[in-house]
């Protein structure tokens, strides 16, 4: 896969401080988390601090922390032709409360408590078997 840092963002860069595009062989059961928890390494940001967040986006979607490298591959149909590209983009907050309020739609998704979504209920299906059948047509008692 490869770490690009994300284009869009570039414009906040002097020159020749662009990040280098990092190059990682990686197994597929990869969590994305453990690719931000890199870039925090790499960069020297606490993952607990509450001002500063690193988002990975793969074809400018921010991917969940609970997503692996094959669900991206699945998802989004790699070829295999190219490493993965990645970006990735460093947000610094004034403040907890503007974090709060500038969030994405996927990071509010996660915060959803599960007991609080939509269950569907499934529709009753009817199974024959072969023996039922079977004993129907000796019987040649017509199928309703």
């Amino acid at each position: 896969l490869s770490l690009e840092y994300h284009p869009a963002m570039l414009h906040q860069c002097g020159p020749g401080e662009v990040p280098p595009t990092i190059y990682l062989q990686c197994a597929a059961g990869l969590p994305v988390e453990l690719l931000k928890r890199f870039l925090c390494s790499k960069y020297n940001i606490e993952t607990d601090n509450g001002l500063v967040e690193v988002e990975v986006t793969y074809k400018d979607e921010v991917l969940p922390t609970n997503f692996t490298l094959m669900d991206v591959a699945y998802c989004y149909n790699w070829s295999r032709e190219s490493p993965m590209a990645f970006c990735y983009r460093i947000l610094l907050y004034d403040n907890e409360q503007t974090k709060n309020d500038e969030n994405n739609l996927s990071r509010i998704n996660q915060d959803i408590e599960p007991e609080h979504s939509v269950r569907r209920s499934k529709s009753a299906k009817s199974v024959t078997f072969a023996e039922d059948l079977e004993s129907e047509i000796d019987s040649g008692s017509p199928r309703s």
